[in-house]
């Protein structure tokens, strides 16, 4: 299936700690989509193809016309996924009128505490709105996709397996998934004080992914290079689904447009180092985050039959 992503609305409730789209928000925030062009880019994509679209931002449930734009993917035949905080959702009237017409929810969980995770999302109230949206998932008529995604950082690595435990008690969760820093944005300015080598994280994926598996649910694991997974690499997402094509907010001139990336938003540049020379996963790997090269080397790499 041909998959879309779409962000629609460049502003958000929390401040992320690592957060990839300050400058996005900072340059487009008084420029979200309109339905119009939301509309036009959903009918396009729909004629050339596509069957999947992912509404990103920012937040985008904070879009005013939301619903509106669920209900023309839906009335298209798209299937339908938001990447959310759960700030709107926590509401119930919304959740109980967009709910109906999501297929999937991504929803980000970063602690398994209101200290961990209000930390991490420098929002004082966003653990507890993440609560009340997750209730409302576990109320929905619809059975939703739910899948989990989780940041690791110096902030909340310790609470890993909290946040794991946190996920996968809610009885819609299909998937969870556990992402790699990524150096953009504001992750990138503070890198060094955020960024944990791969091995902080691989000391508590065994217990994740065993306790996934007695649970029923999918783990993917993504940003981390394959040669350094070991048995959990059948969980690298890089195996899985990425976007097919991306639309994006520009603005020229002083005024608002629209681009088209067809591979897909392009991520921070990675590199591959002496010690992948002949390893037999080098075709399927990526490598590695310069940035990450650059503040912790490349010692952790092992060349792969």
């Amino acid at each position: 299936m041909r998959c879309l992503e779409l962000p629609i609305f460049y502003r958000c409730v929390n401040r992320c700690a690592f957060c990839s789209n300050t400058a996005q928000m900072g340059a487009f925030g008084e420029h979200p989509l309109t339905l119009e062009e939301i509309r036009g880019i959903l009918r396009a994509k729909r004629a050339a193809g596509f069957g999947h679209v992912t509404f990103t931002g920012g937040e985008p449930t904070l879009h005013p016309a939301f619903l509106e734009a669920l209900a023309e993917a839906k009335s298209l035949g798209l299937r339908t996924q938001a990447v959310s905080n759960g700030c709107a959702l926590a509401i119930k009237p919304f959740a109980d009128a967009a709910l109906p017409r999501l297929d999937e929810l991504c929803l980000s969980i970063h602690g398994s505490r209101a200290a961990v995770h209000d930390k991490v999302t420098g929002n004082p109230r966003s653990f507890r709105r993440l609560k009340a949206a997750l209730a409302a998932v576990a109320r929905a008529k619809r059975d939703v996709f739910l899948i989990v995604n989780v940041v690791v950082s110096k902030l909340n690595v310790d609470d890993l397996e909290g946040v794991a435990r946190l996920a996968l008690a809610q009885k819609r969760l299909r998937q969870l998934w556990v992402s790699s820093l990524i150096p953009e944005g504001e992750a990138l300015r503070r890198w060094r004080s955020l960024a944990v080598p791969y091995r902080r994280v691989l000391e508590r994926l065994p217990a994740v992914a065993e306790a996934a598996r007695r649970r029923g649910a999918t783990l993917r694991l993504f940003g981390f290079p394959p040669c350094v997974l070991g048995e959990l690499r059948v969980h690298d997402s890089g195996l899985y689904k990425n976007p097919n094509a991306a639309v994006e907010r520009v603005v020229r001139r002083g005024r608002a447009g629209l681009r088209s990336l067809p591979r897909g938003l392009k991520p921070p540049e990675r590199g591959k180092t002496r010690r992948c020379a002949g390893c037999g996963l080098r075709a399927r790997c990526q490598g590695v985050w310069k940035a990450y090269l650059r503040r912790f080397g490349d010692g952790e790499l092992e060349a792969q039959p």
